[in-house]
């Protein structure tokens, strides 16, 4: 009874259980379960008996042996002996099918208990794949959107041909009675022919070797003219230029100002305007100069000024060229003032001997000689914290001179900024006032004070900024069109031309992906971390911001980026949507909410304040197919990955046939040449504006780069990543430090992560001095990156999780086992300063680590990683 009663009980448990599991897993169990406890409980009766007969054969066997059997009516039947033998070999046949049973039982046992050590996987699994399910469900509904549906533009120009906004008699004097809109279609940038006036200037040169270049008179948008002395200055002989001039650009490069027609079409660029010649709507200062008249090259920031040292022999510079009437009165002001102080001021002004005065105006205007009164200024610039231009006339000339010298072989230090009177600005577009202090003329004899007011880490700015304008704008042929084809780009409401995609050449016979592709075999742990849903790849939308980058994004375009005011592909800063628009049926496209909840619902969904988006791994590799093999398994299945391109830098040999087979492409690149600036080249092959540049010998676990991908995600505009670095200053010499220190500097891009449009700024708008270094020492491409975010975002990289060092341990050889590896790194640090004119790079204290780390959480609650 109490048997029964026990095994009655375990059976009920068990059933109980059994309703319990998921339906398809617990009819199975419950078949194999209630199978094996009946065999249980059958071989127990059967034993029992077994054993009763035992004992009886054993105590009675030799006395029952005397006896016969008789059956029912007192005949003698079977002999009691043979039916003991019968019994005897029953009992050997239930004994061997007791063993049998057990073992059955046993294997019934160790089944079930595989089965239950499953449960918690299969249920995982199926978490996963209806997360997967609803994932697919939700890219469904956006690409049913219409809302989603990029629109296309049209093939041809909207206005009708030849159509000018007002007549002849109806002229305003604005931009649109100067062009022709039906030529410059918003379908393409601009472009721009260029008349054969001046071949051989640097300046006709550098428009000719642009991207704005266009050899077809008929489809150009624009018609540039290069007056020089030795061209032609009759504009109405040029063919194109009909009655008005429409659509026509003359760069006037002779020195003296020239003037146009009063009702002439044609903006005029020149470095100087006769008064009341200048025509807001049209005209455009540039300083059309001869030392400006020259090509850039690599070495340009030679002779470009430093940040450093601060402290200069004047406090400012006064350069008189014209007085006004109250001059006397205001210099003797500003002299009194800065006595009180102890301040030096130099006064740089006309001397009779060079001079000569005219009246212009309401000035006295002195038309100073060059000779002591050029080299005068040039040496009173580099001496003094600010120069102060009181010159209209000479404005652009004398700015330029203040900016650098207006020598190109001067190393001088003098800075960027000027206090002017009144005066049109060289470029709409550029925001002067972060460079430079404007003050009322009436309002000079408070010079002094307002300088003094300057903290020095505001002056410091301006002159860093100063030194940007000159550098990215105005000191060279090149820069000077660049600058003035984005501003003429944004008058006529095009977006600026911007560089253009790198073609990637496909590494296997014309096709990136490897012809034999290996399946991956990693083992499945049932505790493994799940970190998202696998999702098709997915491309980041490109050039969505073509009609705001004018406008919205001008600005920090051209004065937060020094990017000329393009249009990328991506942009770092652009806007997100308003918090709750992931909620709004009619902006919910795009969005992966996270539900309420922890780290499971967390890990379900992308969540954040933008839209899903994936990441692209750009490796670059060099004869290590092993590891680069063992780098790739790694990758399978990670979360949120779109693709994996290998830059492979072997120019010597082609990658072997076989790769794995990830569960997204991926795709070899073949390099031109060995180097290791291909890492940071914007290849067409990155769909993504996240960029997850990886060594090929770097061991990332999956939870930490999905982590880093998530902070990256709200941190856009820094470098994101895991090895950290510094630099130290000992003495008066820079170095490279990759000890454990509680700040840091910079972070290493072998596994970073980093927007695209950095590989576009790393390309193409970086001082080509850095590239070249790096290919001439095969080093520093990390330390070149970090320099440029750092210039470009003033802020410190991010470093995310513990890592300190990734090293290969199955490596045989590496860049860092160089013994002059370091050597270089502090060369590099040391010649980057100099190209930029300082040092950028900002140093931080934290690293980021997921919100519930190291946190006590309650037992039903899960953390969003469990090691980061």
């Amino acid at each position: 009874m109490i048997r029964k009663e026990k095994y009655g009980s375990q059976m009920e448990w068990l059933s109980r259980w059994a309703s319990n599991v998921d339906e398809p897993i617990a009819t199975v169990t419950k078949k194999r379960l209630f199978a094996g406890l009946a065999a249980t409980v059958t071989l127990w009766i059967l034993i029992t008996v077994i054993r009763g007969h035992e004992r009886m054969g054993g105590e009675y066997g030799s006395y029952l042996s005397h006896f016969d059997d008789y059956d029912g009516q007192g005949c003698p039947a079977v002999p009691l002996p043979e039916r003991i033998a019968d019994l005897r070999r029953i009992l050997r046949s239930v004994r061997s099918e007791v063993v049998d049973s057990s073992a059955r039982l046993d294997a019934i046992i160790k089944q079930y208990e595989e089965i239950s050590h499953q449960i918690p996987e299969k249920q995982n699994q199926l978490a996963q794949v209806q997360a997967e399910i609803e994932s697919a469900k939700s890219l469904l509904r956006d690409l049913n959107d219409r809302r989603n549906v990029r629109v296309s533009l049209p093939s041809r120009p909207l206005l009708p041909v030849s159509s000018l906004i007002h007549s002849r008699k109806e002229q305003t004097g604005s931009i649109d009675d100067a062009v022709d809109y039906s030529r410059c279609s918003l379908t393409t940038p601009l472009r721009v022919f260029l008349y054969p006036t001046a071949r051989g200037h640097p300046l006709y040169e550098a428009i000719r070797e642009s991207a704005y270049y266009d050899p077809n008179p008929s489809t150009a948008c624009l018609f540039a003219v290069v007056l020089t002395e030795q061209g032609n200055t009759s504009l109405k002989d040029f063919p194109y230029w009909s009655e008005r001039g429409a659509n026509h650009v003359v760069l006037n490069v002779m020195g003296t100002p020239i003037r146009v027609n009063g009702t002439s079409g044609a903006q005029l660029v020149q470095t100087e305007f006769e008064q009341g010649t200048f025509r807001r709507s049209l005209d455009v200062y540039l300083p059309l100069t001869p030392s400006t008249m020259r090509r850039r090259t690599a070495n340009d920031w030679k002779t470009l000024p430093r940040l450093l040292p601060y402290s200069r022999k004047y406090l400012l510079t006064l350069v008189v060229r014209d007085k006004w009437p109250t001059f006397d009165r205001d210099r003797a002001n500003i002299d009194r003032s800065m006595r009180q102080s102890e301040d030096a001021m130099e006064v740089v002004e006309c001397g009779e001997e060079s001079c000569e005065e005219k009246m212009r105006g309401e000035f006295t205007v002195m038309e100073c000689g060059k000779g002591d009164f050029e080299e005068k200024m040039r040496a009173a610039f580099s001496a003094s914290h600010f120069a102060v231009l009181t010159s209209p006339s000479h404005l652009v000339k004398d700015l330029l001179r203040a900016l650098r010298q207006d020598g190109r072989n001067t190393r001088g230090d003098a800075d960027g900024r000027a206090a002017a009177a009144g005066w049109d600005l060289i470029l709409k577009v550029i925001d002067w006032s972060r460079a430079l202090l404007r003050l009322p003329l009436a309002r000079l004899s408070e010079l002094h004070y307002t300088l003094r007011n300057v903290p020095m880490a505001d002056a410091l700015e301006m002159r860093r900024r100063g030194r940007r304008l000159l550098e990215e704008y105005l000191d060279s042929a090149d820069a000077l069109w660049h600058s003035l084809a984005a501003a003429l780009s944004t008058r006529l409401s095009l977006a600026p031309r911007s560089p253009a995609p790198t073609m990637a050449p496909p590494s296997f016979n014309g096709s990136f992906v490897a012809p034999i592709q290996t399946p991956v075999n990693l083992p499945v742990y049932a505790d493994d971390e799940y970190l998202g849903p696998l999702e098709a790849p997915v491309d980041s939308p490109a050039f969505l911001h073509n009609a705001t980058a004018i406008g919205m994004y001008g600005y920090s375009a051209w004065n937060e980026r020094f990017s000329l005011g393009g249009a990328l592909e991506f942009l770092a800063e652009a806007a997100e949507m308003p918090n709750g628009a992931e909620f709004m049926e009619d902006t919910a496209g795009g969005f992966r909410p996270i539900e309420p909840g922890s780290g499971k619902e967390f890990s379900l969904a992308l969540g954040g304040n933008r839209q899903r988006e994936q990441f692209t791994v750009v490796m670059l590799t060099y004869n290590r197919d092993a590891v680069l093999t063992a780098s790739l398994e790694r990758l399978h299945k990670c979360p949120y990955l779109n693709k994996v391109i290998v830059v492979w830098n072997n120019v010597e040999r082609e990658p072997q046939g076989a790769w794995p087979r990830l569960h997204v492409p991926v795709e070899f690149i073949r390099a031109e040449r060995n180097s290791l600036n291909n890492r940071f080249i914007p290849w067409d092959r990155i769909h993504t504006e996240a960029v997850l540049s990886l060594d090929d010998d770097i061991d990332l676990k999956q939870h930490e780069v999905v982590f880093a991908f998530r902070v990256w995600r709200e941190n856009r505009q820094k470098l994101v990543g895991f090895p950290a670095r510094q630099h130290s200053r000992f003495g008066t010499d820079l170095f490279y430090n990759s000890n454990h220190t509680c700040q840091l500097s910079m972070i290493l891009t072998g596994a970073a992560f980093i927007h695209k449009s950095y590989l576009y700024a790393y390309t193409h708008e970086m001082p080509a001095a850095i590239r070249e270094h790096v290919d001439k020492v095969t080093n520093c491409e990390d330390i070149a990156m970090n320099f440029l975010i750092a210039h470009a975002t003033r802020q410190p990289p991010l470093k995310t999780t513990s890592k300190w060092t990734l090293r290969c341990p199955t490596c045989t050889e590496s860049l860092w086992s160089d013994g002059e590896h370091f050597n270089e790194r502090h060369e590099c640090i040391r010649l980057f300063e100099r190209v930029y004119g300082y040092n950028p790079l900002r140093y931080s204290q934290y690293r980021a680590d997921s919100i519930l780390f190291k946190t006590r959480i309650p037992a039903d609650a899960q953390k969003c990683f469990r090691y980061v």
